[in-house]
């Protein structure tokens, strides 16, 4: 689905995030192949993951943006884990952003960010 940015909930401004080698990278990625993948939002809009595409619209003056509706935290996971091996195919492993998250019942998941 198409969200509309100007309803996309990050905690800080994406407008003044850092720009490191790996945002350079996907963005440089996304200007050659368009933007792929989608981003991912919980409900009620709170990104989920997807910060460096959500970064790359707003710089670039999008309205808009591909989102994916997920409250599931297994499945968050799974479209994480997804990314994750799409990062594989264009970004060197040191530039792979890998986070750690406790599920409900106690244990951690690799997860992955784009």
């Amino acid at each position: 689905m198409r969200s509309k940015i100007a309803d996309i909930k990050t905690s800080t401004d994406p407008k003044q995030w850092a720009i490191f080698p790996r945002q350079e990278l996907i963005f440089k990625h996304i200007d050659e192949n368009g933007m792929l993948n989608p981003i991912v939002v919980d409900s009620e809009n709170n990104l989920q993951f997807g910060g460096c595409r959500l970064q790359y619209a707003i710089l670039r003056g999008w309205n808009e943006i591909d989102a994916v509706v997920c409250d599931d935290p297994y499945e968050v996971t799974r479209l994480q884990d997804e990314q994750f091996l799409f990062e594989y195919t264009f970004l060197e492993e040191q530039y792979i952003e890998r986070k750690q998250q406790e599920d409900s019942n106690g244990y951690n998941n690799n997860m992955v960010s784009i």
